[in-house]
């Protein structure tokens, strides 16, 4: 009869250390694609976060100059929309399409940037300013994306609003960035001026 024979120490540590070196490169295969899921989640809701601030400005600016009265042009109290601060702020309004009104109220609107956020803020005309500091309702989360930089400009002859705007993700390592240039038509032709 043989003696049972074992593995001996050597062969038990070669193993070992084989065994902990595929279990690192596992290892680092799953960091690596739960990192790179994170970055790609934080992209998508970044994406997600300016297509919805970029289509409420779409939108609403393609109303801009809308008067449900009549009477001629200059009296249109809508007719006139501005661009302030560098471009960086664009105050317009518009009448209630449902009912024309006799004396507009909360019908006079602005987009600016702010603290990182993209903001909106509806007032009546004499309240109707950029520098007003109340009453602004964010468009943009800080802690989804950050906005570095929001500007508008007139195009095609003041037919059309240029928007542009430069974002980054807020959490994690990597700089996760967007940059959007878009136009808006402008279907009720206000007058576009610069304040």
């Amino acid at each position: 009869m043989r003696p049972a024979r074992g593995i001996s120490l050597l062969e038990l540590l070669i193993s070992m250390t084989i065994g902990l070196l595929l279990l690192l490169v596992v290892s680092g295969l799953l960091v690596s694609l739960l990192g790179e899921q994170s970055r790609e989640r934080r992209q998508a809701q970044l994406g997600a976060m300016m297509d919805a601030s970029l289509s409420l400005i779409a939108m609403d600016l393609r109303r801009a100059g809308f008067w449900n009265g009549s009477g001629a042009e200059e009296d249109n109290p809508y007719r006139e929309l501005f661009i302030e601060r560098d471009g960086s702020c664009l105050l317009y309004g518009y009448d209630n399409p449902a009912t024309p009104s006799a004396a507009p109220s909360l019908r006079y609107f602005a987009f600016r940037l702010e603290g990182q956020r993209i903001q909106r803020r509806s007032s009546d005309k004499a309240g109707w300013s950029c520098s007003a500091s109340s009453d602004w309702d964010d468009l943009s989360k800080p802690g989804i994306g950050v906005v570095d930089a929001l500007r508008f400009s007139p195009e095609a002859g003041g037919g059309a609003i240029g928007i542009a705007v430069s974002a980054h993700a807020a959490n994690g390592p990597e700089e996760e960035r967007l940059d959007i240039h878009t136009s808006v038509t402008l279907r009720n032709h206000p007058k576009v001026a610069a304040r």
